[in-house]
């Protein structure tokens, strides 16, 4: 039931972990990380089954995505991150928040809703929790970039 989340890094400062909606891959925030690199590290992933990620066995929830988040904010190192979410992306966001409020600094949801049993029917199945993940890091970089600064890198999740 495992897989492989693919991540980046890019920039410098305060860490934010963004999550991208259903179907969108973690470089559409690059108009974002552009932007404000110089002032946040920007640590970006692909939801599995999308991008680089792979979707592993077993049912997606957003509970399980959720995990996925957790997996790559530990991956990447970060103890405590803002968290930004868009779409379905917020409401994975806003399980992470609650599950780790104690790593969440603050938390930024974009065109979302707060009803998380509406996302059931964008998720495939019931509830799969994921297991500890383990970081891998890739050669080239999820972003297109190029920069040294710039990381890339995968989680390998158990489940």
């Amino acid at each position: 039931m495992g897989g492989e989340l693919s991540y980046a890094i890019v920039g410098t400062g305060p860490p934010v972990l963004a999550i991208q909606g259903a179907g969108l891959i973690g470089r559409g925030w690059k108009p974002q990380f552009d932007g404000l690199s110089h002032q946040f590290t920007f640590v970006t992933f692909d939801n599995r089954g999308i991008g680089g990620s792979s979707r592993g066995a077993g049912d997606l929830t957003i509970e399980r995505m959720a995990d996925d988040a957790r997996a790559v904010a530990d991956a990447a190192g970060l103890d405590r991150f803002h968290v930004l979410g868009h779409s379905m992306g917020g409401l994975i966001a806003q399980h992470l928040a609650l599950t780790s409020r104690d790593r969440v600094k603050s938390l930024a949801l974009l065109c979302t809703f707060a009803d998380g049993r509406r996302a059931r029917d964008a998720a495939v199945g019931a509830n799969a929790p994921a297991r500890a993940a383990k970081p891998h890091r890739h050669e080239s970089d999820a972003t297109g970039r190029d920069d040294q600064d710039d990381h890339a890198g995968c989680v390998h999740s158990a489940k």
